[in-house]
């Protein structure tokens, strides 16, 4: 699916590297979401195995709502402006 469920994206993908950033309040609340559950599931569970599965979970989770709502992960192509803003031509 390259068209996100939203009409306008709440993440892009990131310039270098892989994966999503926000670029709207509604992804920077979904990704503050993540962190506080992650921090949350860490202070509930002494269990190291059940700190993994929750954490993978929400990873899953947030990449899965990063997909719906912003696109492809991954690196942005590089193109004619990219070029030429670091002066080659």
């Amino acid at each position: 699916m390259d068209t996100p469920v939203v009409s306008k994206p709440w993440f892009n993908a990131r310039r270098y590297g892989i994966g999503w950033r926000p670029v709207t309040w509604q992804g920077w609340v979904a990704s503050g979401a993540f962190v506080a559950l992650v921090f949350g599931v860490t202070r509930v569970t002494d269990n190291p195995a059940a700190i993994a599965i929750s954490v993978a979970v929400l990873v899953g989770l947030l990449a899965l709502v990063c997909y719906l709502t912003g696109g492809k992960p991954g690196p942005l192509r590089p193109d004619n402006d990219d070029q030429t803003s670091h002066g080659a031509k």
